[in-house]
């Protein structure tokens, strides 16, 4: 457990899904340090995207009136993305950085970049919410002139792969907090822990193609600090940390171990998975 200096959302699941890996799969189960212990906590959809604009260089102080701001259209669409969010769901998000924002005070920038992430509850939320994202991106272009109508290069954005929302087995998710009450785990009620939609993960495409859970436990944290943060960091060093580590993969283990063993619990998994493998063409 660590925190990662530089976070990916390429999702490598999604291509072994892709390559057919899950095709002979009959569960996965996965787990994830985090500040309480859960089952059924949700994992939300997300798409992010690299963005670029691309302007004229001009000299700041003696002709501005012949450049072309990019630094202007980023900023820009950071701020629409921001007026954005009065109109979206509870449940959206957005959030960004601006990457490069030019390279000199007195020059005006004739390129500049952001990163930016978008989720939704669901992947259908989040299919609703791109869409609007993405004419914040284009109308800062046209706004500020970054087109190739005005003799710049146009917008470029570059979108990584589609991490889907978790589809929690309830079965998996139910013997799962089943086996680690007996090592006197406490849960919080269900609903409180489904209501939260925090942090996104490639595990969920994989739960739309065989049956799956994705369940956090506490490493005990300090106060704040939150998954990828330098407190939390420091917390998986220790050795409450790893010994909660090895108690969830017993949960997972014997979770496991359960659906080899007990075929009526087999058959409520499979039972209850409402996914399927032609989902792998919309990812």
């Amino acid at each position: 457990m660590h925190l990662e200096r530089n976070y990916k959302t390429t999702g490598g699941k999604i291509e072994l899904v892709k390559a057919g890996a899950y095709d002979d799969v009959d569960v996965s189960l996965m787990v994830h340090p985090n500040a309480f212990d859960g089952g059924f906590f949700h994992h939300i959809a997300l798409v992010s995207c690299d963005v670029e604009y691309f302007g004229r260089n001009a000299h700041a102080a003696g002709i501005p009136w012949a450049g072309i701001n990019a630094l202007d259209a980023i900023v820009l669409a950071y701020n629409s993305i921001g007026l954005l969010r009065q109109q979206i769901l509870p449940t959206d998000r957005i959030h960004g950085i601006i990457t490069n924002g030019g390279k000199a005070a007195n020059v005006i920038p004739d390129y500049t970049s952001g990163k930016f992430y978008i989720r939704g509850r669901t992947i259908e939320n989040l299919r609703d919410l791109k869409p609007r994202v993405r004419k914040c991106f284009e109308a800062a272009a046209e706004a500020t002139g970054c087109t190739k109508a005005n003799g710049a290069k146009d917008l470029k954005i570059t979108w990584d792969s589609t991490l889907f929302d978790v589809k929690t087995n309830i079965p998996l998710a139910e013997r799962y907090e089943e086996h680690l009450k007996r090592f006197g785990i406490k849960f919080l009620p269900r609903n409180e822990q489904i209501s939260v939609s925090r942090g996104s993960t490639d595990q969920g495409n994989v739960t739309y193609v065989v049956p799956g859970i994705h369940p956090i436990f506490d490493i005990k944290p300090p106060k704040g600090s939150g998954t990828h943060t330098p407190g939390f960091a420091e917390a998986s060093k220790t050795e409450v940390a790893h010994e909660a580590a090895l108690t969830a993969s017993k949960g997972l283990a014997l979770t496991g171990l359960d659906f080899l063993i007990d075929d009526e619990f087999a058959k409520r998994v499979k039972d209850s998975f409402d996914g399927g493998l032609h989902w792998k063409d919309k990812m």
